[in-house]
């Protein structure tokens, strides 16, 4: 099922590719790459982890098997083994805190005055980086699609607001990680050290916070995301509802798509501040609802989290001088034009391939960006393109700019 879903999902990905008819040609390999020619030595190995060196490529991003202390993670895409190393060194230093004798009286000290526990906000713990998600996938395979697929209800209630959930948060961003990290080992380790430091009055200093050697540092929040990591850090998650909400409403989101995003259960509560804010970036560009109605599209946590890097990286260009006059979704794809009428596609892939598959869809992409009439065509990726896909999509016309990661968004 997993294999007939790939190559479903590969042939329809391929709309958002490219623009040449088919004919006999070499193709891009889609074999697997070699992490040392993609990653830095400390992120390939260090006395925690270890990327296993082949790295099979699906719907052109990178998937990376990462074999741990604490266990094996699978993590889809080069955005989320960041993620996945920054919460390993979190584990770390937290696990190095709890060996400290100042720990071990403070948890002793917190275990004559137990806490109730508090629902976990985070369902399915571990299940992101479990199996080949569909992320990309999922979203490329809608591509050609009307935007008016149902959306699941809100079925539940997020748990109330307590002194051990504010002390998880807290921590949390303290360690550069999710309030929302589906990690269970990390779970486990901030929940512990929330009951030293709330009931067992430990206090942490900033040399036992940081990352060690120095290393932990290349993959902590940058400067840019503070006021979000702020936000998450200080608000429930119903704050976070009413903040996201007002947000989408100022920017004239109708109110049934801000509740029907807003409910989306694929959205944590960290996904979701974020793709809102940095729509809320994007304040004067027209038809926002547009994009907000095909993010609420999403069926799991992972293409959840492509919605929300294309918001980013939205708002990233308009954050360097970039400017958007209106974002719509055409038969599922969104396309930005600007100012000057230059159609934008903003797509957080790893290594943009000219496969088969991708070039036996030119004619579907071709209708539904041309038809724009658009002065220029600019694809602005968070990774790179192939030689070959760059030469194929320069001959009609495109510009590619590879590299966006830190760029036009922060991976968070």
């Amino acid at each position: 099922m997993v294999r007939i879903r790939a190559w479903s999902i590969g042939i329809a990905a391929a709309l958002l590719l490219l623009g040449t008819a088919v004919r006999a040609q070499t193709f891009d390999s889609e074999a697997p790459r070699q992490a040392s020619k993609l990653l830095h030595p400390n992120q390939l190995q260090s006395s925690m982890h270890k990327v296993d060196e082949m790295v099979p490529v699906a719907t052109h991003m990178y998937v990376f098997t990462v074999q741990t202390n604490w266990g094996t993670f699978r993590a889809h895409g080069y955005d989320a083994l960041v993620l996945l190393l920054r919460e390993l060194y979190a584990i770390q230093r937290l696990d190095e805190t709890s060996k400290t004798e100042a720990y071990g009286k403070a948890l002793g000290r917190a275990a004559g005055a137990p806490i109730r526990a508090v629902e976990n906000m985070v369902q399915d713990p571990g299940g992101t980086l479990s199996g080949i998600p569909r992320g990309i996938g999922s979203m490329f395979s809608r591509i050609g699609d009307s935007v008016t697929s149902s959306h699941r209800s809100d079925d539940g209630v997020i748990a109330s607001a307590t002194g051990a959930a504010a002390k998880r948060r807290e921590i949390a961003v303290r360690y550069s990680v999710s309030p929302y990290t589906e990690n269970k080992v990390l779970q486990d380790k901030i929940g512990e050290l929330a009951r030293a430091e709330a009931l067992g009055g430990l206090t942490m200093s900033v040399a036992t916070m940081a990352m060690p050697g120095g290393i932990g540092m290349a993959f902590s929040l940058p400067r840019t995301t503070q006021n979000l990591t702020g936000l998450l850090r200080d608000r429930t998650p119903a704050e976070l509802r009413e903040v996201n909400y007002d947000t989408l409403r100022n920017l004239g989101i109708p109110v049934e798509d801000a509740r029907a995003f807003l409910a989306n259960p694929s959205y944590n509560p960290g996904v979701q501040t974020v793709l809102a804010q940095s729509l809320g970036a994007l304040r004067g560009v027209r038809q926002l609802e547009s994009y907000v109605r095909l993010a609420t599209i999403a069926d799991d946590r992972d293409e959840a989290a492509v919605y929300q890097r294309i918001a980013q990286m939205m708002a990233g260009f308009v954050g360097q001088g970039g400017r958007i006059d209106n974002v719509g979704v055409i038969h599922g794809l969104s396309v930005a034009l600007s100012a000057d009428r230059d159609a934008l596609l903003f797509l957080p892939l790893d290594e943009l391939l000219w496969t088969q598959r991708s070039s036996q869809t030119a004619a579907a992409f071709e209708q539904i960006v041309n038809p724009l009439q658009p002065r220029q065509k600019h694809l602005y990726l968070a990774g790179y393109a192939s030689a070959v896909m760059k030469r194929e999509l320069a001959a009609k016309g495109w510009t590619v700019h590879e590299a966006m990661r830190g760029r036009l968004y922060d991976i968070m």
